[in-house]
C-alpha cells in the first residue's frame, strides 16, 4: 500500500494491441476488517542498516502510520545496534518509514512511488523485519568566470532520468540551487540515479539594452540607441561537463552514499537581441490610444525539452514602433509564443534575430467543460495535465487549474495529446470526448489551429480493488501489481498500481466500472509495462475482473475484493542489487 502513489497523478502513453485475457472465476465481496479485540495486540521488530555496507544505524527514527486514517500510531529510535520493538500494537496495516541524518527518508522496501505496508495479525511475521536505509548523496558546485573568479548568484539546474511511467526514459526537473558569494553550493541527499547539470548566470558588470538592428533599414524599422558591446555580455548556458550543448552533456551517475565535487567556468560571449513585431491590429489600436504596443509575445527558456519558467528573460525589454525587442538572450534553446491567436515557434537561439510577422505554428486555444458519468456538471476543483503522443520529440506535460465544472488553456501546441485529471490525492479517468455533438471514447485530443470547445465525461472512479498477490500459495511483498484496462489505447488513464504489502495484498484505488486484467510482476520496476509488447506476455496468465457500474442509490461504492489470488510472475532476471553495485564500488572491490 502506498499513500504517496494516490497523490501523483501519472500520464499514460501507448498504442496498443487488443489483450488476451484469461476468463477466471471471480466474487466481490466486502473484505472485513480486523479488530484488536478479535486479533489481539502485536509486535512489530526489526533492525535499520546501511544499504551499501549492511552496518546497524543507530538513533534512526522509525515511524508507523495507520493505512486507512495516516495517522501516526507509533514512533521510535533505533539502539545502537540498529534494533527496534513496537508492541501492543492491534492488527492492522501500517506504513513503516525510516529516516536519520545523512540518509534518504524511505519508506519500507520503496520503488519509486510505492512501498510495502506491514500488516500485523494471526500468522504474521512482523519480528524480523530489515529496513535497508540509502545514504543520500552529496554534490559540491564550484563555478568561476572568465580569470577563474567566483561566480555569486548563479542557478544550478538537475536534472534527472527516471522511467516512472512505464515507457521508458524521461528527463524531469530535480532541484534548483544558487552558489554563495565564493561560488559553491553543497547539495544534500540526492537520490541515486543519472543526473544531468546546468548552469545559468549572469555576469556581475553586464549591462543589456535595446541595440540597433543591423537589418534596420531592410527591414523598415529605425535604428536605436546602442550599449556598449563589452557590457552586453552574457553567460551561455553550460552543461557538465563544459559544453554549451544540452545533447553533449555528461550523465552524472550517482551511487548511494557518493560524494562528488563539480567544477564548471563559465565564458563571456555577446548577448543575444531578439526583435518580434507585434500584431498590426494591436499596434494599430495602441496607436489610437497614443502609447506603445504592450507586450504581446513570451519567451521562455527550454532544457531537456522542459520549459523553464523564471530563468532567463520571459518579455521583451522594450515595445518601440510596432516591434518588441528582447536583450540580454543567452545562447540556447527557447519557445516563443506570440500573436493573437497565439503562434508558437521553437528557437534555437544563435544570433541575433528579427522575426517575420506571423512566424512560428499556430496554437489552438482549449477550453472545456467537465461532467460526471453519473449525470449532471462535475463539482470540484481539479488539474488537467496534456501528455504529448511522440516519443521523437518528448516534452514535459502541460497543465492547466480547472475551475469547478471548466478548463482553458490558452495556447495547446499542434499534435496529438493524452489527457490526465486528478483532484486532491484522486485519479479522474476522462471516459469519452464530446466535441460539434459528436463523441468519441477515450481520451485523446488533436489539435490543430483550431479552437477546440469540448465536452470531458469524467468517470465516477470511486472503487476501490483489494486482493492478493501469491506465490507458491503464499502471499508476496514488493511485488508490482498493475491493472490494466481493456483498451488501454484509448483509455490509458484507467491504469493502476500498486505494491503489494507484508502478507501479500494489494488495494488498487480510483478504479472507474469497466473490464480489466490484473497482472503481478515481481522484479517489474524496471519494465516498461505499458508496451504491449512487454505487458502482453504476462496477461494470460492475470486474472480478468470486471468492476461495476455504482449503484444509483450508493454515495461510493464499498471496497471489493477479488476472491482469486493474483499469481506472481516473475519480470526480469532478478539483477544485482543496485545497492550491492554501490557497495562494491564504495569498498574498491570488483
Amino acid at each position: 500500500m502506498t499513500p504517496k502513489a494516490s497523490s501523483r497523478l501519472a500520464l499514460f502513453i501507448c498504442p496498443w494491441i487488443a489483450p488476451i485475457l484469461l476468463a477466471a472465476a471471480i466474487g466481490w465481496a466486502q473484505a472485513p476488517a480486523p479488530t484488536a479485540s478479535s486479533a489481539g495486540l502485536y509486535r512489530i521488530a526489526g533492525t535499520v542498516v546501511n544499504s551499501i555496507t549492511g552496518e546497524p544505524i543507530p538513533r534512526a527514527t522509525v515511524s508507523f502510520s495507520d493505512v486507512e486514517t495516516r495517522r501516526t500510531v507509533a514512533t521510535s529510535a533505533t539502539g545502537k545496534d540498529g534494533h527496534f520493538a513496537l508492541e501492543g500494537l492491534p492488527a492492522g496495516k501500517y506504513d513503516f518509514t525510516a529516516a536519520k541524518r545523512g540518509y534518504l527518508t524511505a519508506s519500507y522496501d520503496q520503488h519509486e512511488a510505492y512501498s510495502s505496508a506491514i500488516v500485523t495479525g494471526e500468522g504474521q511475521d512482523t519480528e524480523n523485519l530489515t529496513f535497508r536505509l540509502a545514504p543520500g548523496a552529496t554534490l559540491t558546485f564550484i563555478v568561476t568566470g572568465d580569470g577563474g573568479d567566483p561566480v555569486e548568484k548563479a542557478q544550478i539546474l538537475l536534472f534527472k532520468r527516471v522511467h516512472d511511467y512505464g515507457l521508458g526514459q524521461r528527463m524531469v526537473t530535480a532541484g534548483q540551487y544558487a552558489t554563495m558569494d565564493d561560488g559553491e553550493v553543497n547539495v544534500y541527499n540526492l537520490q541515486p540515479g543519472d543526473y544531468f547539470v546546468a548552469v545559468k548566470a549572469e555576469p556581475w558588470f553586464a549591462m543589456h539594452g535595446a541595440k540597433k538592428n543591423s537589418n534596420a533599414d531592410a527591414a523598415g524599422q529605425p535604428a536605436v540607441r546602442r550599449t556598449n558591446p563589452a557590457l552586453d555580455v552574457v553567460y551561455p548556458i553550460t552543461f557538465y561537463n563544459g559544453v554549451r550543448d544540452e545533447n553533449s552533456a555528461t550523465p552524472l551517475h550517482l551511487l548511494p552514499g557518493s560524494r562528488e565535487r563539480i567544477s564548471i567556468q563559465l565564458e563571456t560571449v555577446p548577448a543575444l537581441h531578439l526583435f518580434v513585431p507585434v500584431p498590426a491590429v494591436s499596434a494599430a489600436q495602441t496607436a489610437e490610444d497614443g502609447g506603445d504596443a504592450p507586450n504581446q509575445s513570451s519567451l521562455q527558456l527550454l532544457l531537456f525539452g522542459i520549459k523553464l519558467p523564471g530563468i532567463g528573460p520571459e518579455s521583451a525589454d522594450e515595445v518601440k514602433d510596432g516591434v518588441e525587442e528582447y536583450t540580454g538572450i543567452a545562447p540556447g534553446h527557447y519557445e516563443l509564443q506570440a500573436g493573437d491567436p497565439p503562434r508558437i515557434l521553437a528557437l534555437d537561439a544563435t544570433a541575433d534575430r528579427q522575426l517575420a510577422a506571423n512566424t512560428g505554428t499556430p496554437a489552438a486555444s482549449f477550453h472545456a467543460l467537465l461532467h460526471s458519468a453519473s449525470g449532471g456538471d462535475f463539482t470540484g476543483d481539479a488539474t488537467l495535465l496534456f501528455n504529448g503522443t511522440d516519443p521523437a520529440h518528448p516534452a514535459a506535460p502541460l497543465r492547466t487549474l480547472c475551475n469547478q465544472k471548466e478548463c482553458s488553456l490558452d495556447a495547446l501546441p499542434p499534435g496529438t495529446w493524452e489527457l490526465a485529471m486528478g483532484s486532491g490525492e484522486h485519479f479522474l479517468p476522462i471516459l469519452s470526448i464530446g466535441e460539434h455533438g459528436r463523441i468519441r471514447s477515450g481520451n485523446r485530443v488533436t489539435a490543430t489551429d483550431k479552437p477546440l470547445d469540448l465536452v470531458l465525461t469524467i468517470a465516477d472512479a470511486n472503487a476501490r480493488l483489494n486482493g492478493f498477490a501469491k506465490k507458491d500459495g503464499k502471499g508476496q511483498a514488493g511485488v508490482m501489481v498493475v491493472l490494466v484496462p481493456r483498451n488501454p489505447a484509448a483509455h490509458s488513464d484507467l491504469f493502476r498500481r500498486d505494491q503489494s504489502d507484508s502478507d501479500g495484498s494489494f488495494s488498487l484505488r480510483d478504479v472507474a466500472p469497466g473490464s480489466y486484467t490484473v497482472v503481478a510482476i515481481e522484479d517489474g520496476w524496471e519494465l516498461e509495462w505499458q508496451r504491449p509488447e512487454v505487458l502482453a506476455p504476462f496477461l494470460p496468465k492475470g486474472i480478468a475482473v470486471t468492476v461495476p457500474e455504482l449503484n444509483p442509490s450508493q454515495v461510493s461504492t464499498p471496497p471489493l475484493h477479488l476472491s482469486s489470488a493474483v499469481p506472481v510472475q516473475q519480470g526480469v532476471e532478478k539483477p544485482v542489487r543496485a545497492a550491492e553495485t554501490s557497495r562494491k564500488a564504495l569498498l574498491g572491490l570488483h
